[in-house]
């Protein structure tokens, strides 16, 4: 019984040798031949579009022609990359291939692909993730709905999950309501639970089939290389034992082989939940704190910066850098940063009314890449938000992350102009902490630098980061860039500060994040 597979191009991808020694060809010559050569000219003009069904004739080598019954399965469709069919090509009464056999076929051509992905894997040094998706209670439904029945929900899941993954992931049918998918390209863990989110979510529609339709579910294994497996065979072994783990917890679970990772994701998942519920009453669950920026010099407090806290579910008052990059990767930056902005609006306000001279210091507070841009939080650009909020800007300044505007520099620039024609500054944040794009200083009004990370951390101990640091502040001075030094915490690091020259600093060797009436208090003191 030959057997090829045959791509959207009408070539032949991989034929077996029962194909090769039924039409007379070498080992390996029907590789990437066309289905045309093969075909007698009425076979060719019926089976324009795959796939190829019922009778036909098939040249031989010699030249004659060979009576063969065809059958075609597709086992990728377009939407996950090239279009596959598996051809079967039978002559005489060799009879039928079973639905295991197929299976079994389907495998070997997955596992194929799974070598390579881990090939380029290995070139690339990413790694390949496996998920195996299989639907709940599947022998209960065939019971229910019978053959005909499973093979249209079968059909659907197909269509259904190839539609939430990239050209270059691949999809397969391995066995009977199992599916697999290979994420191929930097599929880390977190980009593997995004898949395999969008996955389970395209089985929350209803199903529609003849009889009616239904709802189903499904539970999903992950395994990831090389952690879990450096060969096709055992990726594939932990990504089965992986969605056998997550059967035993119930319908539409989730769950890694790498338990420890599971673990992880429930954390996460918990934490997105209890952070997208904070956001909905920020009132009741954040508060802004200011840090004192302090002139070297002279000792006296020339700014603060508002720094956010979450009063956290479990009693703890997180930082910054616990719930940002979630909510960041979440989209929930701009509703937080507009939030933020608002109290520090109505606290300057405040301390303008009171007369304690805290409305002369120059507030700075972190808004990110999301937040510059235009139609976020009802259509209303930041420029036009901060103008209806405040009539006097002079005392803002707006931090801007390094790494958020690398690439956006020309599409944020008349945003930025714009602020800065309202009174507002502008600063780049995280200066030190990853490569910086001069083209930042150059397009952009940027009045200071915040310079943190490893290298302020080490300024009293190391005199690699003194040389470095006098050259990244003589570059900011020659632009007329202020820098400031984040994250001052012993006095070593502050005598080393002050013998570079540089001005001004920010750490809690001077003050900790304070709240309003501490704040106050302190620059009474």
């Amino acid at each position: 019984m030959g057997i090829m597979v045959v791509g959207s191009d009408d070539r032949v991808k991989i034929a077996n040798p029962a194909l090769h020694r039924l039409l007379g060809y070498a080992s390996g010559a029907l590789a990437r031949i066309d289905l045309a050569t093969l075909l007698d000219s009425n076979t060719s003009e019926a089976s324009q579009v795959m796939p190829l069904e019922g009778e036909g004739l098939v040249r031989h080598a010699d030249d004659h022609q060979v009576a063969v019954t065809f059958k075609s399965y597709q086992i990728q469709s377009k939407g996950v990359g090239e279009e596959l069919w598996l051809v079967i090509v039978s002559s005489g009464d060799e009879g039928v291939l079973g639905a295991e056999a197929i299976f079994d076929l389907q495998k070997r051509i997955l596992l194929d692909r799974i070598q390579h992905a881990l090939l380029r894997a290995d070139r690339n040094e990413s790694a390949v993730t496996l998920l195996c998706v299989d639907i709940d209670r599947f022998g209960e439904l065939s019971q229910v709905l019978g053959a005909s029945g499973c093979d249209e929900i079968q059909h659907q899941v197909y269509d259904r999950i190839s539609q939430t993954l990239r050209a270059e992931d691949t999809l397969a049918r391995v066995g009977n309501g199992r599916f697999l998918v290979v994420l191929d390209n930097d599929a880390i863990p977190d980009k593997a639970h995004v898949v395999a989110s969008r996955v389970q979510e395209s089985f929350d529609p209803p199903f529609q089939l003849s009889k009616g339709r239904t709802l189903i579910t499904a539970s999903l294994g992950i395994s990831i290389s090389p952690r879990d497996g450096d060969t096709p065979d055992q990726l594939l072994a932990s990504s089965y034992s992986a969605v056998q783990s997550a059967r035993r917890r119930g319908p539409g679970q989730l769950a890694y082989h790498d338990r420890l990772l599971t673990r992880r994701m429930r954390e996460q998942q918990k934490l997105e939940f209890e952070l997208q519920n904070a956001i909905l009453e920020p009132d009741r669950h954040f508060s802004v704190l200011y840090q004192p920026q302090i002139e070297l010099d002279t000792g006296k407090c020339i700014g603060v910066e508002a720094l956010i806290r979450w009063r956290h579910p479990g009693g703890d008052l997180m930082s910054p850098g616990g719930f940002l990059p979630q909510a960041q990767k979440m989209g929930l930056l701009p509703r937080l940063d507009r939030w933020v902005l608002m109290q520090v609006i109505n606290q300057w306000k405040n301390w303008q009314s009171f007369g304690y001279g805290l409305e002369k210091l120059q507030v700075s507070v972190n808004v990110d890449q999301q937040s510059l841009d235009q139609g976020v939080m009802s259509a209303l650009p930041l420029d036009r938000f901060l103008r209806d909020a405040a009539p006097d800007l002079n005392w803002l300044t707006l931090e801007i992350a390094n790494y958020g505007l690398q690439g956006y520099v020309r599409e944020h620039s008349h945003l930025f102009r714009r602020l800065t024609q309202l009174g507002v500054s502008l600063a780049v944040d995280g200066i030190g902490n990853d490569a910086v794009d001069v083209s930042i200083f150059a397009l952009l009004p940027v009045s200071k630098a915040k310079v943190n990370g490893e290298l302020v951390a080490s300024l009293g101990q190391r005199a690699s980061s003194q040389k470095l640091m006098l050259s990244l502040s003589r570059f900011m001075s020659s632009l007329e860039v202020d820098s400031v030094l984040v994250g001052i915490e012993d006095k070593e690091a502050e005598r080393a500060a002050r013998k570079l020259g540089i001005r001004f600093a920010q750490g809690n060797l001077f003050s900790p994040p304070l709240p309003p009436e501490d704040l106050e208090s302190w620059i009474c003191a």
